[in-house]
């Protein structure tokens, strides 16, 4: 059950607020969807095992599959188009160790679109 609501979680809140912060064209909205979005984050590494260094532990599981490619576009496209900076936190620290994790999976490097076509298949986001 827990893997399910997490799953949702990533779809509902953390992409949600994300998608609102790069779409939208105002600074203040921009910040106010950034700082929700920061939030979500934090809630979800809070929910992760503490030892990792995936969701669940020592095992990779549905929602890590789920999270990794969205996490690329956080780090990529949020940094090209919102200058976004993750927080130097113990929950962005967290979320960075399971990235470096699932970034060093070769399924995942195999299956992660290179920077350039990501960012720029996203222009028509950010200049909505």
């Amino acid at each position: 059950a827990q893997v399910l609501i997490w799953s949702d979680f990533i779809t509902a809140r953390m992409q949600r607020n994300f998608y609102i912060a790069l779409m939208a064209q105002d600074e203040e909205k921009q910040a106010s969807a950034l700082e929700a979005f920061f939030a979500e984050c934090r809630a979800f590494a809070g929910a992760m095992d503490a030892t990792g260094p995936y969701f669940l532990g020592a095992e990779i599981c549905l929602v890590d599959v789920l999270l990794a490619p969205f996490w690329q576009r956080f780090i990529l496209v949020g940094g090209h188009y919102r200058s976004v900076v993750f927080p130097d936190d113990a929950q962005f620290r967290r979320l960075g160790a399971w990235w470096d994790a699932m970034s060093a999976r070769p399924a995942m490097r195999n299956t992660m679109v290179c920077s350039d076509r990501l960012i720029s298949s996203y222009s028509q986001y950010a200049r909505n």
